[in-house]
């Protein structure tokens, strides 16, 4: 089995913060960085590179619902800054409006194996509007579309089994 490792999220705006992250790392407090990727928000970008940590990109979608050709443009910016920092992940949430948007997104970048979808919540704090890929199912048809990469937000499962109305334990094995 592998060591579980740690990681510590930041956005890219949060560059005031990457000297005491940059110390953290070098006193092996973490293991990782997920940058979450503010598109053209990337001041002090080179200290975390020349760092060494370790960075996973998270692309800028959260808690919005956009349109297929929006995604699609912020990823492409994201994917680029990807390149550029020779990050190995880029974590996505299936955040579209539509189910059939999300597969044709999958579609066209089925060939990216840095594509890391990340399950959600049910319902959204904002809006309560309802995200794909909360359940397993969802997931499991999202990865079947291409090579993608799994991440298991453990507090978004919880609040997906609850909104089931699941024990929480049963729904995450």
């Amino acid at each position: 089995m592998n060591k579980l490792k740690y990681g510590i999220k930041l956005w890219s705006i949060n560059s005031d913060l990457y000297d005491e992250v940059i110390d953290s790392y070098e006193k092996k407090e973490f293991d990782y960085l997920e940058l979450l990727y503010v598109p053209g928000r990337e001041d002090g970008i080179k200290k975390l590179i020349d760092s060494k940590i370790p960075i996973i990109i998270h692309s800028k979608i959260h808690d919005q619902i956009i349109s297929l050709e929006e995604g699609e443009e912020i990823f492409r910016r994201t994917d680029d800054f990807a390149n550029r920092i020779k990050s190995d992940y880029i974590i996505i949430h299936p955040w579209l409006k539509k189910r059939s948007d999300i597969i044709i997104f999958l579609e066209r970048n089925r060939k990216n194996s840095r594509i890391t979808i990340e399950n959600v919540p049910k319902i959204g704090i904002y809006e309560g509007e309802e995200f794909f890929g909360h359940s397993i199912e969802d997931i499991s048809s999202f990865l079947g579309i291409g090579q993608f990469n799994f991440c298991l937000d453990i507090n978004h499962a919880i609040k997906a089994a609850a909104s089931h109305r699941l024990d929480y334990k049963k729904y995450l094995t």
